[in-house]
């Protein structure tokens, strides 16, 4: 990379914290969902989103040079992106994923205290009320961000010999519903505590799932097992575990295991020296600012806490660029 290549790289990685922010905070007022199919001048749009017309049209002209809105004679309309992915209702929304995200903008910005210190101060920002907020924000959140990725892994496993399949920390149940919609013959028990149940039953009742998928609200550090399980399902859930929880956790989870059953984890998995991909890289620094001791892990890493746990015939099933999957048999 030359001297000048290199600058420029290094200020609009310095400053991507601008774009950023925009667009986190015109999500915020929904904007986009306002703009949906519409022409708007930028007072229109500041009254119906009930912020400053000054500072709206400044927001909304930079949203224009950036890419994510179209201005032509004073009104403005969403571009292609905004409107497929920001606008409420349509089904590839991803606005409750912004937002999510636009929470831990304030333990990003406390990361040099985190460096310091080792440990992100994850209580500092919240009361009762806002730990509500924050709960119902992440489990609408993980659910515009699992589900078109769960109807793929649905997709390439191989799951007919799945009957019954527990479902650890199952969030909004989004990969349940994807596997039962994929498999007629699956059950699946969704496991969780009872606020990200509420989320989960919502989800199931939608897809007329609720004969074949069972909640049950239970933290998996205290849940007892039966060996009954065709399959153990443990997605996106080790990268906001300490090391020593992540083997606990596996330990625990393999009671549920029939003879032959199979527990499949799946996470964003680093290489072996911790450097890639760059997706996983990132999202470790992510749980660095927004966890007490998460990150993301290797494969050898989580094999090792499979072995461990009596696990054999352990391999890893390539995805995406973001995440994978780990399988091990009992």
């Amino acid at each position: 990379m030359s001297h000048a290549a290199g600058y420029l790289r290094l200020m609009k990685l310095a400053a991507g914290f601008r774009e950023s922010k925009i667009i986190l905070a015109a999500n915020e007022f929904d904007l986009f969902t306002v703009l949906s199919e519409k022409h708007l001048r930028s007072d229109e749009a500041a009254e119906k989103t009930g912020v400053d017309a000054r500072a709206l049209a400044i927001i909304m002209d930079t949203l224009t040079s950036i890419g994510f809105l179209i201005k032509e004679n004073g009104l403005y309309s969403n571009s292609q992106a905004s409107e497929r992915f920001l606008v409420k209702g349509k089904p590839e929304y991803k606005g409750d994923l912004l937002k999510f995200m636009n929470d831990a903008w304030k333990h990003w910005i406390n990361l040099e205290e985190t460096i310091r210190t080792g440990n992100a101060d994850i209580e500092a920002f919240r009361t009762d009320q806002t730990q509500r907020e924050y709960n119902r924000a992440y489990m609408r959140a993980m659910d515009n961000a699992a589900r078109e990725k769960a109807e793929r892994v649905a997709q390439k496993l191989d799951m007919s010999g799945v009957k019954k399949m527990l479902d650890i920390a199952c969030g909004a149940a989004t990969y349940s519903i994807a596997f039962a919609k994929q498999n007629p013959r699956l059950t699946s028990v969704v496991l969780d505590l009872p606020f990200p149940l509420e989320t989960a039953a919502e989800n199931i009742e939608m897809n007329g799932l609720q004969s074949r998928i069972f909640t049950r609200a239970e933290s998996y550090w205290e849940a007892g097992y039966e060996p009954e399980f065709d399959l153990v399902w443990i997605s996106q859930v080790i990268h906001g575990l300490g090391r020593s929880r992540c083997d606990e956790l596996i330990k625990r989870s393999v009671k549920a295991l029939a003879p032959g059953g199979r527990m499949i984890i799946h996470d964003s998995i680093l290489s072996e020296d911790r450097t890639a991909p760059y997706f996983a890289a990132l999202f470790s620094a992510n749980m660095l600012a927004t966890t007490e001791q998460g990150q993301c892990y290797t494969f050898t890493e989580v094999r090792d806490w499979m072995e461990a746990a009596g696990l054999d015939n352990i391999r890893r099933i390539e995805l995406d660029d973001e995440t994978e999957m780990i399988e091990g048999v009992l």
